[in-house]
C-alpha cells in the first residue's frame, strides 16, 4: 500500500490543505473566519493551523532584525466602567502597541497602551547589541512612538508609513478647498458648486483617473 505524504495516516486534513490554509491567514492577513468560509472548513481548523505555524517562529531573543514597524491597534470596543467606591464612570480604550520585523512580518512584541512608555519600555529591555543593528523604523505620525525612538534608538532611521502620508496631503487639500471656495463665496460649499461637486476627484490618485482626465485635468 502506497501512502500519500500529502495525507499522513490517520489524518482527516491533507499537508497540502493546511499549508493553503496557514498562507491564507499569515501571507494575505485575512481573518481565520474568512477562510474557513472560504475553504468551507471548520474555525477551530484553522485557528490549530494557525498556532502550529506561531509556534514553529524562531525565538525573538535569537532574531537580529535591522528594520522594524509600530503600529497601534484597539483590540476591543471602548468600555465604561464605574467605581465601585465613587460610582465614577470612566472611559477605558483598550489600545496596544505591536512593535514586528518588517522583513520577516513576525511579531517581536505587544505593549499595553499606544504612548512612549509601553514602547519605550520595551526597547529599553532589550540588549544593547540588538538595539545596535536596528536601522530603520516605521510608524504612523505618532508623536509617542518618535519620543520612544528618540530616547531610545537615537541613530536609527524613521520613516512613516504611505497610508498615513497621503491621508495627511488629502486632508490639507481639502482644507485649502473649503478655505478658498468660503473665501471666494462668503460662505461653505453647496451641492451646486463645481468645488463641492467635484471635491473627491481632487483625492484620485493619478493612476485611477481616466485617460482624459490625465490628459486635460480640471
Amino acid at each position: 500500500m502506497r501512502i500519500d505524504p500529502a495525507g499522513p495516516r490517520f489524518a482527516r486534513s491533507t499537508t497540502r490543505l493546511k499549508e493553503t490554509l496557514k498562507d491564507a491567514v499569515i501571507d494575505s492577513g485575512r481573518a481565520a473566519s474568512e477562510v474557513a468560509a472560504a475553504f468551507k472548513v471548520s474555525w477551530w481548523l484553522v485557528n490549530t493551523v494557525v498556532l502550529a505555524a506561531a509556534a514553529a517562529l524562531p525565538s525573538v531573543d535569537l532574531l537580529e532584525p535591522t528594520r522594524l514597524g509600530i503600529d497601534e491597534h484597539r483590540y476591543r470596543s471602548v468600555r465604561w466602567l464605574q467605581d465601585q467606591l465613587s460610582k465614577k464612570w470612566t472611559r477605558y480604550e483598550p489600545w496596544m502597541s505591536t512593535i514586528v520585523d518588517v522583513d520577516t512580518g513576525q511579531v517581536l512584541g505587544i505593549v499595553d497602551g499606544r504612548d512612549s512608555r509601553g514602547v519605550g519600555a520595551w526597547l529599553k529591555a532589550g540588549p544593547t547589541t540588538w538595539l545596535c543593528c536596528i536601522e530603520t523604523v516605521g510608524i504612523d505620525p505618532s508623536a509617542a512612538f518618535r519620543e520612544a525612538l528618540r530616547e531610545n534608538l537615537p541613530d536609527a532611521a524613521v520613516s512613516v508609513d504611505h497610508f498615513h502620508m497621503v491621508l495627511l496631503a488629502n486632508d490639507m487639500l481639502t482644507q485649502v478647498r473649503q478655505r478658498v471656495s468660503r473665501e471666494q463665496n462668503g460662505r461653505r460649499g453647496l451641492k451646486t458648486d463645481k468645488a463641492w461637486a467635484h471635491r473627491q476627484l481632487l483625492l484620485r490618485g493619478y493612476d485611477t483617473l481616466l485617460r482624459r482626465r490625465q490628459e486635460t485635468p480640471r
